[in-house]
């Protein structure tokens, strides 16, 4: 019961940390990476700490029959414990682990979204969105930040979706540091960070035009678009 509640309570979910925090420090935040990884060891030592004072409590005379039943409760427990943690979870835990924000995302693009238009986006996202398959993107796209720049700019192109937990960590590397995207997007994209979503939906001509009034503050919105959370 112990190893149960040190699992739930000292360890949580690491699989959250690893798969997600771990992916998307080192994308937006580098500087974060070793603080993330100090609290994953910190807890995984305390975890064993607990452990071995349970042993040592529960067990004066060790034995190692006994040793080896006491590793098989405490892994049943610790197993049980981090099930539950992940059922509690307010993320996704299958394929995309980590993933929050999908129902609130596919709201926002039906509202920006019209009826014939192509979105920037992995296939799960155009599927959730009922698009048809000729809407769905050549995979090569994601590695190729020129002919994202082209696509983007085509009148049937409405929107630019990516997400550490379905976009590989080059891709998204390859797509903050391209400049002369950035500038398609802050002239011609308005920004919203949904969950673990980072969306760019077209704006209309007139309000293009507006935003290009004060680029100091167009650069400062999309600088900023790739640390601020929701």
């Amino acid at each position: 019961m112990l190893v149960f509640l040190a699992q739930l309570i000292i360890i949580g979910d690491p699989l959250y940390s690893i798969r997600y925090l771990l992916r998307e420090a080192a994308v937006y935040a580098p500087t974060q990476i070793p603080i993330i990884i100090k609290t994953l060891v910190y807890r995984f030592l305390l975890f064993l700490l607990v452990c071995f004072l349970l042993w040592f409590r529960l067990v004066p005379a060790a034995r190692l029959n006994t040793f080896i039943g006491f590793l098989v409760v405490s892994s049943l427990a610790s197993s049980t414990g981090m099930t539950i943690s992940q059922g509690l979870a307010p993320y996704h835990i299958g394929f995309n682990y980590g993933e929050d924000g999908m129902q609130e995302l596919v709201q926002y693009l039906h509202r920006k979204v019209k009826k014939g238009d192509i979105i920037v986006a992995t296939d799960d996202i155009s599927h959730r969105l009922g698009l048809s398959s000729k809407a769905y993107l050549d995979y090569s796209i994601w590695h190729d930040t020129e002919a994202m720049r082209r696509y983007l700019q085509e009148p049937k192109v409405s929107a630019l979706v990516i997400s550490i937990t379905a976009n590989t960590i080059e891709q998204l590397r390859a797509i903050r540091q391209d400049s002369k995207l950035a500038e398609i997007l802050q002239n011609h994209f308005e920004y919203r960070h949904i969950g673990t979503y980072r969306v760019w939906t077209k704006i209309k001509t007139v309000a293009a035009s507006a935003r290009q009034l004060c680029p100091r503050m167009q650069t400062l919105a999309y600088k900023n678009c790739f640390t601020q959370r929701r």
